[in-house]
This record gives structure tokens, sequence and C-alpha cells, in this order.
């Protein structure tokens, strides 16, 4: 697990260096949505998914459990969660 290492204003340092913001999920949200916020474009939500995959796939487990694979990716965010919104670099 990543560790929060200082927080200013809305922004977080990751352990490894990385900026983010925290996003806590409101129904309706979706990595799209949320990309499309945060990025300038719906399309770029795949760095959002990736800072976020250990967490999101856990909490789909928890919920439909693990015999449910249909139910586990991208697209099943769940309001109430907290998801990291990294920064992207300016070659991305």
């Amino acid at each position: 697990m990543t560790k929060l290492l200082k927080s200013h204003r809305g922004r977080h340092v990751l352990q490894r260096g990385e900026e983010v913001t925290l996003h806590r999920v409101s129904a309706g949200d979706t990595l799209s949505a949320l990309a499309a916020r945060y990025y300038g474009a719906a399309t770029r939500w795949q760095p959002i998914w990736i800072a976020n995959r250990e967490a999101m796939l856990a909490e789909q487990e928890r919920r439909f459990g693990p015999s449910r694979p249909s139910h586990r990716g991208p697209d099943w965010i769940f309001p109430g969660m907290v998801l990291l919104i990294p920064e992207l670099g300016e070659n991305r």
C-alpha cells in the first residue's frame, strides 16, 4: 500500500514521490467523467484506473464476491470510495 507523506490544499504527495488529488466518489461518477474533470479528456481514464486498481478490485470483490468476474474492472466504482487522481506527466 502507498503511504501519504504530506497534504496541502487538496494536493497530496505519495511515498513514491507522486503528487495526487483525492476524490471521494459520488453517485453517477465514472472514471471517464473523472478523467474529463481532472485531465480535460474522458479518454484519459487509464491513469486513474492504474493508480486505484488494487483498491477498486478489492472493493468489487467485497461487494460481489470472487465468483462474479463480470463485476470486476474499471467500470465499477462506488459512492464513498476515495480514489487517487495522479498528476499526469507532460508527455502523457
